[in-house]
């Protein structure tokens, strides 16, 4: 069974991006211009350009800013180590900073991986990512974090920044409110056999639906723990829970 110890890393993650703020507003890139950009290498100032360009500062653009060793996970199904790696949640790219390149910054947008971690898998502190389309979505493919690896149920999450313009009375020249750039983290769950995920509302009676002919001993199981359908930490560890449940049936 899972110790309750496990659950923390989640939570640190959500309340690591709360209130961050900034005073300007992200552009995106349109297809071309990520085509163009990951098209090679760069100079880490030549990068530092283009990232300025969208007005934010590194605690803002990247999930971290700090530079990990780390695995990429290749288009072809390879496991590849790098020396370095870091994710622009703003623009939806993976820097990747590696010896075995030439010098400087190669690029890798959304399709060009099946997913990837920063720091060690599965040791504390690293995060892993996995390319996933989004059912019923046009061009709804991203890079979401794992929260709860498979086969069975998969809970991830969407890194997402969310954009806010300032507001001003024209007529006096007054800025009411500043613009700001937030972070936001968005639900999605995996179903079996389904490679597409699917937002999931942290509400009970949706997260009960995961859980099938096994739902009440779940429920049961969040009454005994003192377990929130409605908090992402809880729902991990239920989620969790119902996996170990399948896996002992099998």
């Amino acid at each position: 069974m899972h110790g309750r110890y496990s659950v923390f890393p989640v939570a640190g993650v959500l309340l690591g991006l709360a209130g961050r703020t900034g005073r300007a507003q992200a552009r995106m890139l349109t297809p071309q211009e990520v085509r163009a950009l990951s098209a090679g290498y760069y100079s880490p100032s030549e990068y530092d350009r283009v990232v300025a360009k969208a007005a934010l500062t590194p605690e803002q653009a990247y999930f971290t800013p700090d530079w990990q060793p780390g695995t990429l996970r290749t288009a072809g199904g390879e496991t590849v180590g790098v020396a370095a790696v870091r994710y622009n949640v703003a623009r939806r790219l993976v820097e990747v900073r590696d010896s075995g390149g030439p010098a400087g910054l190669r690029i890798v947008p959304v399709g060009g991986l099946r997913g990837f971690t920063p720091g060690a898998a599965g040791k504390p502190g690293s995060h892993t990512f996995e390319t996933r389309p989004v059912s019923r979505a046009a061009n709804g493919r991203n890079f979401f974090e794992v929260l709860t690896p498979g086969p069975l149920q998969i809970l991830l999450l969407l890194h997402t920044l969310e954009e806010k313009s300032a507001n001003w009375i024209a007529a006096y020249n007054l800025e009411t409110r500043p613009a700001s750039v937030n972070r936001l983290t968005r639900l999605f769950v995996a179903k079996p056999g389904q490679h597409g995920v699917e937002e999931l509302p942290l509400k009970r009676k949706a997260g009960a639906k995961l859980f099938g002919r096994q739902a009440p001993r779940v429920a049961a199981y969040a009454t005994e723990k003192k377990l929130r359908y409605e908090q992402v930490p809880d729902l991990v560890w239920l989620v969790a829970y119902y996996n170990d449940l399948l896996k002992a049936a099998q």
